[in-house]
């Protein structure tokens, strides 16, 4: 919706980067850092970028756990204030999903069965309620096609904000 990323944190509806008409950015994060860890049972990723420290003081961090023996991710994406008494900033975590993809909101709001083409089906939870948006694909660079995304919404206003999900294949 505000970034063409298949999963991003967006604050207050506005892209870490900003295009001007030379083509040129006129706003990028200066420092981008990517810590991974690898043993027998997990592949582990950590990300941290400084793209909202200008304008909202703000730093991003999201770690990933990929298990190896089950088909699951779990994420936890932080939004960490670097001022004292800095407003508190609308959030959003995008997740959009292929048009091969079906989904369901469930009950309690805190889950979102997905299910594929060929008849997969997998379970998206978080902690907090979610919710389920229009949004579009571009397939091979020309054809839209419409499609979902799964978003966490909230405000950070506490020095460090969590939002922890997982992804897992549900076994039939």
């Amino acid at each position: 919706r505000f970034s063409a990323a298949h999963s991003t944190i967006i604050l207050n509806n506005t892209n870490i980067s900003e295009l001007i008409e030379n083509k040129s950015y006129k706003r990028i994060p200066k420092i981008i850092s990517l810590n991974n860890n690898e043993n027998e049972e997990i592949l582990s990723w950590k990300a941290t970028h400084d793209g909202y420290m200008d304008n909202f003081k703000r730093i991003i961090k999201r770690k990933l756990i990929i298990s190896k023996k089950h088909q699951a991710i779990n994420g936890e994406d932080s939004i960490i204030c670097h001022k004292l008494n800095s407003k508190k900033a609308l959030y959003n975590i995008r997740f959009h999903l292929t048009p091969i993809c079906t989904c369901l909101l469930t009950n309690n709001q805190k889950s979102v069965l997905i299910k594929t083409k060929l008849n997969q089906s997998w379970i998206f939870s978080s902690e907090n309620k979610l919710t389920l948006e229009e949004s579009i694909y571009i397939n091979n660079g020309r054809r839209v096609e419409r499609t979902k995304q799964i978003v966490i919404s909230g405000y950070a206003s506490l020095p460090k904000t969590i939002e922890k999900w997982s992804i897992s294949k549900i076994k039939t």
